[in-house]
C-alpha cells in the first residue's frame, strides 16, 4: 500500500475564502475594510490599505489581523492561527 491521500502543494496550501468560514469564527474578526491593494512582483513592494492604514506582508493590525500575502486577486489573512483568503 502506498502513502495515504496526496497532501496539497507546498508552494501554497489551500486558504479558505471568509464568506466560507464559520460563522462564529467571522463575528469574532475585527471589521476590515481593504482601501487599497497593491500587488506587485517584488514582495517588498506590495503593500494593503487596511481601515486606511498601510500594511506589508507581515504586518499585523491593532486588533491582531496579520498580513500574511498580498497577491494580484487576493489577500491572504490570518486571525488567532486561522488563514482566510479576500478576494479583490
Amino acid at each position: 500500500a502506498g502513502p495515504g491521500p496526496a497532501a496539497e502543494p507546498a508552494d501554497e496550501p489551500a486558504v479558505p475564502l471568509l464568506s466560507t468560514l464559520p460563522y462564529r469564527f467571522q463575528s469574532t474578526l475585527p471589521k476590515i475594510v481593504v482601501n487599497v491593494q497593491f500587488y506587485a512582483p517584488r514582495s517588498e513592494n506590495r503593500y494593503v490599505m487596511i481601515n486606511l492604514q498601510k500594511y506589508a506582508e507581515g504586518d499585523a493590525t491593532p486588533e491582531g489581523v496579520v498580513v500574511e500575502s498580498i497577491g494580484a486577486q487576493d489577500l491572504v489573512l490570518s486571525y488567532h492561527g486561522q488563514r482566510f483568503r479576500i478576494r479583490r
